[in-house]
């Protein structure tokens, strides 16, 4: 695992999940692996709070992407789609092409929280290719009619195992937990930069949807990753995360397996978003916030 460092990154208006994750990081790097943060945009105020998080870990700042952020700006269309700013937004983590203090990053997004020590879960890496939870399992789920997300999920999982197949397609994935060769990234960003990134960068959803295409053009999948990696709180979350919470609160881990699944090893808040502002009670936010608490106590 020497050739793996831990990369996240994030700007101020995302600095209380962040500082949230890192501590959860600090607590489970049973593998000591070194830990990156990009700079999107951090204050000199914030960049101290996560050195005093994580004194260990290193900001960096990646810059040759706004060039290319620039000229999706400028496109004549830009102006006339209404989620522009979110898309050259989210672009700027495309800036990671230029890692290169290890072969391997391992890519939590800044709203993830890691929950179990990281020598339990993390895959080994792919040369020249990247692992990723796929969509497609929760796309098919879809087709199950069922008010349990879980249950509809647990049924398209047992039909892909009948089939002998691990995804529905053969491409798609979420990027806020990613494990890939640097190189590798850095290939596919710069294919998308020669081929469509400024004229079709307007109208695809972020980094994510860039990575995607330039994989799918090239007829590349993408390596599936464990379903408790990069899981989401808004399925099921009356019995995933509240028992996230209780182990969290109790600062009692293990891997426990309770109704249909595993204990997951690392959360992705995408979901929950809107309810940190309208809902402190649910069982979601309270996980987060129990982790962003604990990072506030050193800087408090």
């Amino acid at each position: 695992m020497k050739n793996i460092s831990i990369l996240t990154g994030a700007d101020d208006s995302h600095f209380d999940y962040l500082s949230a994750m890192l501590e959860s990081v600090k607590f489970f790097n049973d593998l000591e692996l070194p830990v990156y943060i990009a700079d999107f945009g951090l204050s000199d105020e914030n960049k101290k709070k996560i050195n005093e998080i994580y004194p260990t870990s290193k900001i960096v700042s990646y810059n040759a992407i706004e060039i290319d952020i620039e000229k999706i700006k400028n496109h004549q269309k830009a102006a006339e789609i209404p989620w522009i700013d979110y898309v050259t937004k989210t672009m700027r983590k495309l800036g990671i092409e230029e890692f290169s203090e290890s072969r391997y990053f391992l890519w939590l997004d800044g709203d993830t929280l890691m929950l179990r020590p990281i020598s339990e879960w993390l895959p080994e890496p792919v040369p020249d290719g990247l692992i990723a939870n796929r969509n497609s399992k929760q796309e098919l789920a879809k087709l199950f009619r069922h008010r349990n997300d879980s249950l509809r999920e647990e049924l398209a999982a047992a039909l892909l195992e009948k089939i002998n197949q691990s995804h529905y397609t053969p491409i798609s994935f979420n990027s806020g937990v990613m494990l890939a060769d640097a190189k590798f990234y850095r290939r596919m960003v710069e294919y998308a930069r020669n081929n469509f990134l400024h004229d079709f960068g307007p109208f695809l959803m972020g980094d994510q949807s860039v990575i995607n295409a330039s994989m799918a053009l090239n007829n590349i999948p993408a390596t599936d990753m464990s379903n408790t990696i990069n899981f989401s709180p808004s399925v099921d979350r009356e019995s995933y995360v509240e028992e996230c919470f209780l182990v969290a609160r109790n600062e009692h881990f293990r891997s426990i397996r309770f109704g249909r699944a595993f204990y997951p090893s690392v959360l992705h808040f995408l979901g929950i978003k809107p309810l940190t502002h309208n809902n402190r009670e649910d069982p979601a936010v309270l996980v987060y916030e129990w982790w962003r608490d604990r990072a506030r106590k050193g800087f408090s």
